[in-house]
């Protein structure tokens, strides 16, 4: 914070020069303005903004979400009435997605029992080398055959 309000300040007091106006002399050289503590949280905003939402991402890094939903298509055909599909989306296997957060994600997908399983987003997160163990998840994603 105090590094934010040193930069506000001498921004402040350059800005000042620079359209002729005189300095005020603050009444203590540590306390600060109203507008300079306001410039301060605007230079803090988004680096801690930035911050947090990494930290919220990486808790959420070893939770894979189910969500089920219930569809009402009138013109379905009966054939398809009834039709469960899994939607698995954006797995991003690589340097965070690996392991065992994987192999829950195939046992969560097995277990609905889905007539299908659909995929999409992406795959792998960046190297081309996690595409292998990309492949294998997908593989162990099994839907039930033979619907309607």
């Amino acid at each position: 914070m105090r590094a934010g309000a040193w930069i506000v300040r001498r921004l402040t007091r350059v800005t000042r020069a620079w359209r002729n106006r005189p300095v005020a002399t603050p009444a203590s050289a540590n306390s600060l303005t109203r507008r300079e503590f306001i410039g301060a949280c605007a230079v803090l905003a988004p680096p801690l903004f930035t911050v947090g939402s990494t930290a919220v991402a990486l808790a959420q890094l070893n939770h894979f979400r189910v969500r089920r939903f219930t569809l009402s298509i009138p013109a379905l055909p009966r054939a398809l009435d009834g039709i469960t599909i899994a939607h698995v989306s954006d797995i991003h296997v690589g340097h965070w997605t690996f392991g065992q957060v994987l192999r829950e994600m195939v046992n969560k997908t097995n277990a609905l029992r889905a007539d299908l399983v659909l995929l999409t987003g992406d795959l792998i997160h960046y190297h081309l080398t996690d595409l292998s163990e990309a492949l294998a998840t997908v593989k162990a994603m099994r839907g039930v055959t033979g619907c309607g």
